[in-house]
């Protein structure tokens, strides 16, 4: 018995040095002893940051869609387009005049909408605007090219409308806007992967809200660049098919 008591005092003993050689004390740290911080990976606090690339895009969109497509059906039921058909002047001139006006009427829209959101972003926009500009003059000039395909195709206001709107609330149904890209099928999800609305969206949130350049985003610029040009020799090949 005498040796049970001396194997438990010295077990006791050397609990007791266990515990005081234990540095926290501390009861919270002992239950909770990893500290998490959690900070957002942006700085903004407003929703509408987030909802500020989705209606940017959304207006570049259909008021590219419709005024460009407008335009030029409304040229080729003037009283003028026939005097333009018998003009020696190229068909490349013409199409090149179009754009430039749709995209400078966009472009001012859009400068009066940006000059508005400094009110609500100041700084955060101020610091990506030189990126934003220059990705918003890709986005417009995708959008205006792809009105003016429409416009080249249908031969009545109403149908280029209706083709427009269409066309647009197709692009916005295969986007994240509506419904996440994941919840429909593979091929669906593949095909809107290269939506011109989603690379529109995505680009403009990543310059907005991480402060992302065009250097950085080299391959979502490129497709927009090369649907650009693949658009503008498409609209060269319709215009000659309207004429025969």
């Amino acid at each position: 018995s005498s040796l049970l008591v001396d194997s438990l005092g010295t077990s006791l003993d050397l609990i007791g040095k266990n515990i005081n050689a234990i540095d926290v004390t501390n009861p919270n740290r002992i239950v909770d002893p990893l500290e998490i911080k959690i900070e957002p990976i942006t700085t903004s606090k407003s929703n509408l940051s987030f909802l500020f690339p989705t209606l940017l895009v959304l207006l570049v969109m259909f008021i590219g869609l419709l005024l460009s497509s407008s335009v030029v059906i409304r040229e080729r039921r003037g009283a003028a387009y026939f005097r333009n058909f018998l003009t020696p002047t190229n068909d490349t001139l013409f199409i090149i005049g179009h754009f430039l006006t749709n995209f400078f009427i966009i472009s001012l829209q859009m400068l009066i909408i940006l000059g508005v959101s400094f009110y609500f972003f100041k700084e955060a926009l101020l610091n990506v605007l030189i990126n934003l500009i220059g990705a918003l003059a890709l986005i417009i000039a995708m959008f205006v090219l792809l009105g003016m395909f429409l416009g080249y195709i249908f031969k009545s206001e109403e149908t280029g409308a209706l083709a427009s709107i269409s066309l647009g609330s197709l692009f916005l149904f295969l986007s994240n806007t509506v419904l996440p890209l994941e919840y429909l099928p593979s091929f669906m999800t593949k095909i809107g992967q290269y939506n011109p609305f989603v690379l529109s969206e995505s680009l403009i949130r990543k310059i907005t809200l991480f402060n992302a350049t065009l250097q950085t985003q080299w391959q979502t610029t490129v497709i927009l660049a090369g649907i650009i040009v693949g658009l503008f020799i498409l609209i060269q090949v319709v215009k000659k098919g309207t004429k025969i």
